[in-house]
């Protein structure tokens, strides 16, 4: 996959851009640089978009994730480990969360 070094946007866009980049700022813990934040934009947004295009039908997911596995047997086994091992480290965190009230 290339990169892209540079692209065009409207000056509506590019003001947007640079106006909300307060609001992260003012948020985060640590100030992101333009290309930082553009970049959280950008994988935000196509978390969001890829939204869109999952199946909200359970049956349908499932099988979607089993022709994903099929498909790539590999990388399904290790994102589900991964996926596995936050969910326990969430859960453990809402535990320690409950115990500690």
């Amino acid at each position: 996959m290339s990169s892209i070094s540079q692209i065009e946007i409207s000056n509506n866009a590019r003001k947007k851009l640079e106006c909300f980049k307060r609001v992260v700022d003012a948020i985060l813990p640590q100030e992101l640089t333009f290309k930082e934040y553009v970049e959280l934009v950008l994988s935000r947004e196509i978390s969001y978009m890829l939204r869109d295009v999952v199946p909200k039908d359970v049956d349908v997911l499932l099988k979607s994730m089993e022709q994903i596995f099929d498909a790539n047997p590999d990388s399904a086994s290790n994102f589900i480990v991964d996926t596995l091992k936050k969910g326990e480290e969430t859960q453990l965190r809402k535990r320690w969360d409950l115990d500690s009230s």
